[in-house]
Parts: structure tokens; sequence; C-alpha cells
């Protein structure tokens, strides 16, 4: 993995794409703190990349909510689950 601030991505074009050739990420990086992360697309697998790196933006989501809930004295994951069940089986 490699990190490149968004000053040096310009100076170090080259670098990047180097890395990227050889399926490495390359992380850039604004005031010290990642910010993007770039990774190589196999030849003919756009779509499918795209569609896992969606997947896992949505999981990060899902349970950064599930986490506050929590946090905040919300209802709990095991009691969420058990809910969902009861309804659906009211529901049939």
């Amino acid at each position: 993995m490699f990190f490149f601030s968004v000053r040096e991505l310009r100076l170090a074009f080259k670098q990047v794409w180097g890395a990227l050739a050889q399926d490495q990420e390359v992380v850039i990086t604004k005031n010290g703190k990642p910010t993007a992360l770039m990774i190589s697309i196999p030849d003919g697998k756009f779509d499918e990349t795209l569609k896992y790196i969606r997947q896992a933006k949505w999981a990060l989501t899902s349970n950064g909510i599930r986490q506050d809930a929590a946090r905040h004295g919300y209802i709990e994951e095991a009691d969420m689950e058990a809910e969902v069940i009861v309804s659906h089986k009211e529901e049939s």
C-alpha cells in the first residue's frame, strides 16, 4: 500500500500508476488523513468491482448506524433481530 498526499499526487503520478499496475492500493491523504483509495480494476471487471465497493461502503454505513444506536440506548442488535423475526411470523 502506498500513501501520497494530494500535493504529492500531482508530482508522483507515474509512481501511482506503477503501484496500481502491480495491484497495490494507493491511499490519497489530505492534511495527513486518508481521504481516498485507488485500486486497480481487472480487465472486464469494472461493474463487478464497483458493485463490491458499494456493498462494502453500505456495510460500513449500516454498521456505523447500528453502533450509534447502541451507544445512544436505542434497540440492541439481538432485540432488533428478534423484532424482525416476530414481525415476519405475524405477517405469515
